[in-house]
């Protein structure tokens, strides 16, 4: 069974430290009341999840993009070792498998 995610872009509220998604503003995530002493490092975490939910598909695109290039020259560009395009194409595939789930 495929689970589809909130709707995009997700916003950090910084007063409430909640996280909310779409228009309707439907929440994702409350920041706990009762962490005076980590609230900081709190924020930090939500604000980081939203930054790379909203640019999650963007990047994925970019990358599945440049390797789709590539591949259809049928070459590795030279400035890129076998290790690095082996990670960005592991990368690709964590990234859409996770999507699937």
């Amino acid at each position: 069974m495929t689970q589809n995610h909130s709707p995009l872009p997700w916003v950090f509220d910084e007063i409430t430290g909640d996280v909310v998604a779409g228009e309707e503003e439907m929440l994702i995530h409350r920041s706990p009341e009762d962490n005076d002493d980590r609230d900081e490092e709190l924020a930090a975490n939500s604000a980081f999840i939203v930054r790379a939910c909203n640019a999650h598909d963007d990047l994925v695109a970019a990358l599945a993009a440049l390797e789709a290039l590539v591949t259809a020259r049928d070459e590795e560009p030279s400035m890129l070792t076998d290790a690095e395009w082996s990670a960005a194409r592991a990368a690709i595939a964590k990234a859409q498998q996770s999507r699937e789930r």
